[in-house]
């Protein structure tokens, strides 16, 4: 007790960007003991605090064996945990075989969030022009608005290049909650070959603009973005705007 590495303290304070390289190496624990916590905060929270994240290089402080993407480690024990609870309730009997399937819908649906986490995470960091990914899954309201049977969702790198130059607020992590997002909208409009969500997700809300293309076979995301506490007048503006000019559905549910 009372013990601190002086590697450890000099970073005390440090704001690093959740995508910061820096991560991958340094999230504690650091080594043997290392007592170090990670504390998580908005762009605005940090804006009312006087706070600026830091850019410039950072030693990497971890011991030999505590390197590495603790994410992607805790990943895999997950994973392991899944796999040992699947075993166990395999074959036992009727109610048993039914929770097993429920662990296993759930398993894959952790699976199917990492990858598309990695996905959208690649085409962030690189966007290869020409390229898209699968952003998210169309739900039946979704459907209904935009008169399609198509169950995916693109996004393009053309359409990420645009919109990383007009809203650098939005990061890596926005556009990956796009998959969590379409089941309670809280207005919604339609507009030929276009459907506007407004929508609410961890304290944000954020606006949406899917497209279908003209034979009706796939939909696309063209429009992203995303408003801070501050921007709560303008959200009711645009909201009022879309009432005006866009037919507003009211009586589709999921």
């Amino acid at each position: 007790m009372g013990f601190w590495r002086e590697s450890h303290k000099r970073l005390h304070g440090i704001i690093k960007h959740r995508d910061d390289p820096f991560w991958k190496n340094n999230y504690p624990p650091n080594g043997f003991n290392c007592a170090c916590r990670v504390f998580a905060y908005t762009k605005e929270q940090l804006q009312d605090r006087g706070w600026e994240a830091y850019t410039g290089e950072l030693p990497d402080i971890a011991q030999k064996g505590f390197k590495g993407d603790s994410l992607a480690d805790a990943n895999k024990e997950l994973e392991k945990i899944y796999r040992e609870k699947a075993k166990r309730v395999a074959g036992i009997n009727a109610p048993s075989k039914l929770i097993k399937a429920a662990i296993l819908a759930d398993y894959g649906r952790i699976l199917e969030n990492q990858k598309r986490w990695k996905e959208v995470k690649g085409l962030y960091d690189n966007p290869v022009i020409d390229k898209k990914i699968v952003i998210a899954h169309t739900s039946v309201l979704l459907q209904d608005l935009l008169h399609t049977q198509t169950k995916e969702i693109f996004l393009s790198a053309e359409t990420l290049v645009k919109q990383k130059q007009k809203h650098k607020e939005l990061g890596a992590f926005d556009y990956y909650l796009i998959s969590h997002m379409g089941i309670k909208p809280l207005y919604k409009f339609a507009d030929g070959d276009y459907s506007v969500v407004f929508v609410e997700k961890l304290g944000n809300k954020y606006r949406i603009v899917y497209k279908v293309t003209q034979d009706r076979k796939e939909v696309y995301v063209t429009s992203f973005l995303k408003y801070s506490k501050e921007d709560e007048k303008d959200f009711n503006r645009q909201i009022e705007k879309f009432k005006r000019n866009k037919k507003e559905i009211r009586d589709l549910e999921e």
